[in-house]
């Protein structure tokens, strides 16, 4: 079941529209809480929500099943939608040569102080870092990164699906390489498509953006053209983004994060998807292992005992 609500917000002048999936037993059982787990670019993560323009990961679906087949515990997902400012909001700095970014901070205390009260109080969550994920990809796999060193006392564990760790010249990189992390306690899936060299972040708020007057003009990923009527040249406009390897960068980061003191099969995974593309259909696949790794069932703890 998928429940939509919306939210006022103090830190943005518009509101916002959230998704909740709620597991198959929860009306019946009503004394039990569950663990969390809050996506980004909610618009675009559920079977229930119509024609999305970029496609849908049906995340409902893949949780029922994995439920029913005992592979993960229960839980509830809460899937934020982006907005026409998708770039600002999911990065921690401005990128001059996308003209836009640096507003993560902003959206990290929108989510940690609107969104999550909203969800602990009118839906029965676990309220504990400790049952508390977050997840993104492209931009939010970016963001979901930044939200474990920005907000480590909320979230626990981290997706991080395809990031953009090219924006702003790797910052990401740098941050994570100066960060410290207790790593006892927290537990990081990172992955990477064989086939994203090349390919355009596609905004997945773009059209609805669009549709809705609004819309940075900014690039997402790789280069895509600026806004109508800017000065920038080709050279300046990511023509240095479309030479980075994704792939590369993504090994890079592994690398990085191992050194931190993550590891692989414990606290860590890293995983390169043979077939991966930058698009729905390839995150929505890589699905059912993050939420394995996230949430594993009973079955699950057992075969790796």
């Amino acid at each position: 079941m998928v429940i939509k609500e919306t939210i006022e917000s103090a830190f943005f002048n518009e509101p916002r529209d959230i998704y909740i999936y709620l597991p198959p037993g929860y009306e019946e059982n009503e004394d039990r809480h569950y663990p969390c787990l809050y996506m980004q670019d909610g618009q675009n993560l559920f079977s229930t929500q119509g024609d999305s323009p970029y496609g849908k990961w049906d995340v409902d679906i893949t949780a029922d099943n994995l439920i029913e087949e005992g592979k993960i515990d229960e839980l509830i997902v809460v899937g934020v939608s982006n907005s026409q400012w998708r770039d600002d909001e999911y990065t921690p700095t401005f990128d001059r040569s996308e003209k836009s970014g640096g507003m993560a901070d902003v959206y990290l205390q929108f989510l940690t102080q609107e969104v999550i009260p909203f969800i602990n109080e009118n839906y029965r969550v676990i309220a504990d870092r400790d049952a508390t994920a977050i997840c993104g990809s492209s931009l939010g796999g970016l963001l979901s990164l930044y939200a474990i060193m920005a907000s480590p006392d909320v979230f626990a564990s981290a997706a991080v699906m395809s990031p953009s760790i090219w924006w702003d010249n790797k910052v990401i990189l740098d941050m994570v390489n100066s960060n410290e992390y207790d790593t006892d306690s927290l537990k990081i899936w990172l992955d990477m498509g064989y086939y994203e060299q090349g390919d355009e972040d596609e905004d997945e708020g773009e059209e609805e953006a669009e549709d809705n007057g609004g819309g940075s003009g900014d690039s997402d990923e790789d280069g895509e053209e600026a806004e109508e009527g800017s000065d920038e040249t080709e050279e300046d406009s990511g023509e240095e983004n479309e030479e980075d390897d994704p792939l590369e960068n993504a090994r890079v980061l592994c690398d990085l994060l191992r050194e931190k003191g993550f590891k692989d099969g414990e606290n860590f995974v890293y995983y390169e998807d043979p077939w991966g593309l930058h698009n729905e259909d390839s995150w929505a696949g890589r699905m059912e292992m993050i939420l394995q790794f996230l949430f594993p069932g009973e079955e699950q703890e057992e075969d790796e005992e």
